[in-house]
């Protein structure tokens, strides 16, 4: 006999966009009990970012990284059905996998986060920097590549085979754009709209559709 389990994985820097986790603060009670005291831990409303602030309002790395910490883990306690065998999570998600699975506290985790980006936002304004995309190349040229560009420039993030993501200085990550080889697969990430995979949707009514984006699903045989 086979038995099914799920494996809930949450997203990383990028996947924020006004309105986030509003429907969660406006129709769940427990929502909006846990936004509010992160309001508090925070020593700010956040939610009024989440909810009412722009696009470049939401980039801001002391804001972004807290503000999708929230929405996942908030979701995640806010969602009855959630009784994940395994989480996991790309990057900053790694953070709420740990939350929502109870491993460590929602508080302790919040307040790990905000310093973790509130020292990332001080590095970029001491040093501008930014990050790119590269497709469709293997690994060791993209390796290659950044290591004969002036300038700081490394691969940040092995996220499958034939995808890195680049990070470093403003300047030298520009340059690598006028490579021949990889003009037409550079991506600069800030200019880059988020756009979640499909996901397994919540039970109908239980959330807005956008929200169901933040517990991507992974039903497997085992």
């Amino acid at each position: 006999m086979r038995i099914m389990k799920k494996a809930y994985v949450f997203p990383g820097q990028g996947s924020q966009f006004p309105g986030m986790a509003k429907a969660l603060y406006e129709g769940n009670a427990k929502g909006k009990e846990l936004l509010e005291k992160a309001n508090d831990i925070l020593g700010f409303r956040i939610t009024d970012i989440m909810f009412e602030g722009t696009p470049d309002d939401l980039k801001a790395t002391r804001v972004t990284q807290p503000a999708i910490f929230l929405h996942s883990v908030v979701l995640a306690k806010c969602y009855e059905g959630f009784r994940p065998d395994m989480v996991a999570g790309h990057s900053l998600g790694e953070f709420s996998a740990l939350a929502a699975a109870e491993a460590i506290s929602f508080e302790d985790a919040l307040r790990l986060v905000y310093i973790r980006a509130t020292q990332m936002q001080l590095c970029c304004e001491k040093v501008p920097g930014t990050m790119a995309a590269i497709v469709g190349l293997p690994d060791e040229k993209v390796e290659e590549i950044c290591s004969s560009c002036d300038g700081i420039v490394i691969p940040a993030n092995y996220n499958c085979g034939g995808q890195v993501v680049i990070s470093g200085e403003k300047t030298a990550v520009d340059l690598i754009q006028k490579y021949e080889s990889i003009d037409d697969l550079y991506t600069r990430l800030p200019d880059i709209e988020a756009k979640p995979g499909v996901i397994k949707k919540l039970e109908a009514g239980e959330q807005s559709a956008r929200d169901t984006y933040y517990l991507a699903t992974i039903v497997t045989d085992v």
